[in-house]
């Protein structure tokens, strides 16, 4: 399975992908979004975390990741997306555009496999 993030290490912290780019199309931002939104729960956190790119907004990103049973993505993508019109990358961004950005719900097993994956690298 293939994971998806917005960060990279740099000097300093984390900071945004510098390849990744901006959505300027409403419609496809909503189908997107509607992807991002799908799939099945890998990891779910209670809390919520600061907006990196906004630190002065109100803490309101999700914590957990989601997984089509091909990809593993957090949660905060549909955040960034929906708030910073930040795009995925743009394998991500292919992969839900041939699937009709329709997420599909892996079975148990797949999920399992995605969080021993996230929590052990395995």
């Amino acid at each position: 399975m293939k994971i998806a993030s917005l960060w990279s290490e740099q000097e300093g912290g984390l900071a945004l992908k510098p390849e990744l780019k901006r959505c300027e199309e409403a419609t496809l931002k909503a189908r997107l979004l509607e992807f991002l939104r799908g799939g099945g729960v890998v990891l779910q956190a209670s809390g919520l975390r600061e907006d990196r790119l906004d630190p002065a907004a109100p803490v309101a990103v999700p914590l957990g990741y989601l997984s089509d049973g091909e990809w593993i993505w957090p949660q905060e993508l549909a955040y960034y997306l929906e708030v910073h019109d930040v795009l995925p990358e743009a394998a991500l961004l292919e992969h839900a555009r041939e699937r009709d950005f329709r997420a599909a719900q892996p079975p148990p097993g797949r999920l399992a496999e995605a969080a021993n994956l996230l929590t052990r690298g395995e």
